[in-house]
C-alpha cells in the first residue's frame, strides 16, 4: 500500500507578551496564515479556514477555565472537503513547531464537528483521548515530530458524472491555557500548525504506478532497455523510457497482456503517459477505411482530419468515418453515396463499435461500405467506465519530405504534438476539400501514433533503430518490435503531402503513407482512466493483467 501524504494548511498560533496586571485585557492568541490565503487545496482535499473573532482576545480572564474557554466563543473553524472522485480518508493534526518557550502540555484544546454536541472539557496536548476512530489507520502520524492527531474520518468523493460534490465536514477548534497555570508563562510563545493530511493506506497503487514500479530505479532519461527477466511463458518483462520520459513496453513479446472488455489477453499495454495507461487491441476488429468521401472530394479518397473541426467560419466537418465508428455520439449518422448524398434509412459508421452493434462500415473509395458486426467484439458498458476522455495528438510532419529528409522517432513524437496538419496542397484533384484541420482531438477511442511503433522496439537493436529514419526501419527493427503486424498498422496521425489531402501514416515494417479510403486492419487504442488498477495477473497470455476501478 502506498502512503499519500499532503500538508494542507498551516495556522501559526502565538502567545503574545502579557501584562502582569491580572485585571487588564490581554490578547492571548493571534492567528495568521503562512500562505496568506484562507483556502488551500492539495490532492483530494480543500480546506477553508475561518478565524471567527480576529485575534482571539480574552477580556479580564487570565488564565481561564475549561468551561470558560468552551463557552466564550473563542475558536477557529474550518471545513474539509473531498474534491476528488474517489473516497478518501483524512486526519486533522496539531503539530507543535516550537516548544522552547511554552511547553505543549500547558496548552489545552477541544475540537468537534459542527454536527456534534459541544465538548465540556479540554484535553492536554499530547494526550490522545476521546478519539473514537482507529488511529492505526494513520501510520504517518508517528513520522511527524511531537504531532498529535485530533480528528480522523473519511469523505466520499464527487460524482464522476458531475452534479454531486464531494462530502465535507466542518470542525471547531478551541485552544487555551488552563487557569491553574501561573503568570510565569506570560511573555512566552507557543507555535503550532493545524493541518489536514489525506492518505491512501486502504487504496492500492494505480495500474500506472504498478507499471512504473516495475522499472525500479531505472534512469528515466535513458532510452536503454530495462530487462526484468523472462517469464516462464516466454514473454519478457522488458520496458524502456522514450526520449520524453514516457515508460513503454518494448521488445518482440513483452509481458503486457491485459484482459479488457471481457477479452482475455485481448489487449496490450503500450505504456504509461502522464499517469495514464495506453492500450491497443491485440487483434484487429476488421478491415475498414480511415475515411472515405464523395468522388468530388479528394477524388473519393477521404479527408485526413481525424476529429471534428472547431472552426465555425470554415467548412464544418464532423470527423473521420473511423472516428465515428469507434466513438459514442454518432448513432444517427446516415450513409452517403458516391455523390455525397445521404441515404435515407441507411446508417454507416454510426458508433457501432462503441455501442456493440452491427450495421454498415466504410471500406473503400467514394463512400463504398460493407456490412460489419461488433455485437461480440464491441465495447461493453463496463469497458466504457474505464476509458478516459483523453486529448490525442494528431499533428503531422508538415512540409518535411519523409522520403528525403531524415526523421527519427523522437522527431516524429514532436511532430505529432506540433500544429502541423495534413493539408498542404491546393491544386491537385486529390486535395479539393476545404476543411480546416486541427492538430489535436478529444475523445475516447483512437489509434496509436507512429512514435508508439518506433519506441516499442527492444533488444540489442533498439539504440540503432531509434537513430534510423522511420522510413528505414528495417526488418531487424521490426522483428524486435511487438507492435509490428504483418498486415500493417493504421495510426491516428495525418500525413502531409504536397499532392494529397487524404493521406495518413500507415505502418508496415517501416512508416509509409496511405490514402484514408483504403481498407486496412483496424487496431483500436485507448487511454484508461488514471484510477484504473491492475488488480491481478502478471501480464502473460495465460495470466494477463486484470483491470478494476478503485
Amino acid at each position: 500500500m502506498k502512503l499519500r501524504y499532503k500538508i494542507m494548511l498551516s495556522l501559526i498560533v502565538i502567545a503574545l507578551a502579557l501584562c502582569f496586571m491580572v485585571l487588564q485585557s490581554y490578547a492571548l492568541w493571534i492567528a495568521r496564515y503562512e500562505s496568506g490565503e484562507n483556502i488551500a487545496e492539495v490532492g483530494c482535499y480543500s480546506i477553508n479556514f475561518t478565524e471567527n473573532q480576529g485575534p482571539i482576545s480574552l477580556n479580564n480572564t487570565y488564565p481561564i477555565s475549561d468551561s470558560k474557554a468552551l463557552s466564550s466563543g473563542i475558536y477557529y473553524s474550518f471545513t474539509v472537503k473531498n474534491t476528488c472522485t474517489i473516497d478518501s480518508s483524512y486526519a486533522v493534526t496539531i503539530n507543535p513547531l516550537n516548544t522552547n518557550t511554552l511547553a505543549k502540555n500547558k496548552i489545552k484544546y477541544a475540537i468537534y464537528k459542527s454536527s456534534e454536541s459541544r465538548p465540556t472539557t479540554g484535553i492536554n496536548l499530547g494526550t490522545v483521548t476521546n478519539i473514537n476512530e482507529d488511529l492505526s489507520a494513520f501510520p504517518n502520524a508517528s513520522s511527524i515530530s511531537e504531532s498529535l492527531i485530533v480528528a480522523t474520518g473519511s469523505l466520499k468523493g464527487a460524482s464522476t458524472s458531475g452534479g454531486t460534490d464531494g462530502e465535507s465536514v466542518t470542525y471547531t477548534l478551541y485552544l487555551w491555557m488552563d487557569e491553574d497555570d501561573t503568570l510565569e508563562d506570560a511573555n512566552k510563545t507557543f507555535e503550532a500548525s493545524v493541518y489536514v493530511s489525506n492518505y491512501a493506506k486502504k487504496l492500492p497503487p494505480t495500474g500506472a504506478e504498478d507499471i512504473i514500479a516495475l522499472a525500479g530505479n531505472a534512469d528515466s532519461t535513458s532510452t536503454a532497455v530495462i530487462d526484468k527477466g523472462t517469464d516462464e511463458s516466454g514473454c519478457t518483462n522488458t520496458l524502456a523510457y522514450d526520449d520524453f520520459g514516457n515508460l513503454r513496453y518494448v521488445g518482440a513479446n513483452p509481458c503486457n497482456y491485459v484482459t479488457f472488455n471481457g477479452e482475455t489477453a485481448g489487449w496490450r499495454i503500450v505504456g504509461v503517459f502522464d499517469g495514464y495507461i495506453k492500450l491497443i487491441r491485440s487483434s484487429d476488429i476488421g478491415f475498414y477505411s480511415w475515411d472515405s468521401s464523395a468522388s468530388s472530394i479528394n477524388s473519393g479518397y477521404g479527408i485526413n482530419q481525424w476529429g471534428e473541426n472547431v472552426y465555425s467560419n470554415d467548412d464544418p466537418y464532423s470527423g473521420a468515418d473511423l472516428m465515428k465508428l469507434l466513438n459514442p455520439g454518432y448513432d444517427d449518422t446516415l450513409a452517403e453515396d458516391s455523390s455525397g448524398n445521404e441515404i435515407a434509412g441507411t446508417y454507416a459508421n454510426n458508433s457501432l463499435y462503441w455501442d456493440k452493434q452491427s450495421g454498415n462500415c466504410y471500406n473503400g473509395n467514394g463512400n463504398t461500405y460493407t456490412t460489419c458486426n461488433f455485437s461480440t467484439t464491441g465495447l461493453s458498458t463496463a469497458a466504457h467506465g474505464m476509458i478516459d476522455y483523453h486529448t490525442w495528438n494528431t499533428g503531422a510532419q508538415g512540409n518535411i519530405n519523409m522520403y528525403i529528409d531524415p526523421v527519427t522517432f523522437d522527431k516524429m513524437y514532436e511532430y505529432e504534438r506540433s500544429n502541423n496538419t495534413g493539408h498542404d496542397c491546393v491544386t491537385s484533384p486529390y486535395c479539393s476539400d476545404t476543411v480546416k484541420r486541427n492538430s489535436s482531438w478529444q475523445g475516447y477511442v483512437g489509434l496509436v501514433s507512429p512514435s508508439d511503433y518506433g519506441y516499442a522496439v527492444g533488444g540489442d537493436v533498439r539504440s540503432s533503430c531509434l537513430l534510423n529514419n522511420i522510413n528505414n526501419f528495417n526488418s531487424s527493427c521490426a522483428a524486435s518490435n511487438w507492435l509490428y503486424y504483418g498486415g500493417g498498422l493504421s495510426t491516428i496521425n495525418a500525413y502531409t503531402d504536397s499532392n494529397y489531402a487524404s493521406d495518413y501514416f500507415f505502418l508496415l515494417d517501416y512508416a509509409i503513407n496511405s490514402n484514408a479510403a483504403t481498407s486496412h486492419p483496424i487496431f483500436p487504442s485507448l487511454f484508461l482512466k488514471s484510477s484504473v488498477l491492475l488488480s491481478s495477473g502478471t501480464g502473460t497470455t495465460t495470466n494477463p493483467y486484470v483491470l478494476s476501478l478503485e
